[in-house]
């Protein structure tokens, strides 16, 4: 956020972050730098979108290595006002978060609009910004609290799988879990009784899972 606000000085900006110690750094920052029309404040997405001072208010949401697309539409949407957007930098698996997305979109009253792809040449390395369009207010229950946009996301389910021996899911941090379905039984339900186990395949070894 300070980088955009010396490129763009006609911009109105609040930073968010958890951590004090970071909002006080960020503060400094800006005191040094003599910047205007910028704070940081400190609190949680879950409990500041909550505050009427915050929500729907902004015209744009930017969000850089915060979390996965479906928890990260929870948390920036419910600050961006009906006909704003938010923006999510992202990297090369950018459409493959948008796809595990769409259900959050859908209950969060968003809808993707474009990826813009962008080459870092210096490093070789693609980069991408998820431009998503707020088209409908976020009903009054999300972000939900107690941490549930990150242990339980809003996934989008696709490609049911059944009578197979097992499972592997693969967790954003490395925490890998297994699951087994033995040929022969009945397949694993989600909770809301499908009677198939719902996946979404990363690559050739190893598969996603939301419940």
């Amino acid at each position: 956020s300070i980088p955009l606000k010396i490129l763009r000085p006609d911009l109105d900006i609040t930073m968010l972050d958890s951590l004090n110690k970071r909002v006080n750094f960020l503060n400094l920052v800006i005191e040094t730098l003599g910047l205007e029309k910028i704070r940081a404040i400190h609190g949680r997405c879950e409990d500041v979108a909550k505050d009427f001072m915050f929500r729907e208010k902004f015209d744009y949401g930017v969000a850089r290595a915060v979390a996965a697309l479906p928890t990260l539409l929870e948390y920036v949407l419910p600050f961006v006002k009906v006909g704003g957007q938010m923006l999510a930098y992202k990297s090369v698996q950018a459409q493959n978060e948008l796809t595990l997305s769409t259900r959050a979109q859908n209950i969060l009253g968003g809808r993707s609009v474009e990826i813009k792809k962008y080459m870092i040449y210096e490093i070789s390395s693609e980069r991408n910004i998820i431009v998503i369009n707020k088209q409908n207010h976020t009903p009054a229950g999300y972000p939900r609290s107690g941490n549930k946009a990150k242990s339980n996301p809003l996934w989008q389910f696709c490609l049911p799988i059944k009578n197979v021996k097992f499972i592997i899911i693969k967790y954003k941090r490395g925490d890998y879990a297994r699951i087994t379905n033995y040929v022969g039984e009945s397949s694993f339900k989600t909770r809301n009784d499908d009677n198939c186990c719902f996946i979404w395949p990363l690559d050739q070894t190893s598969w996603s899972f939301g419940i």
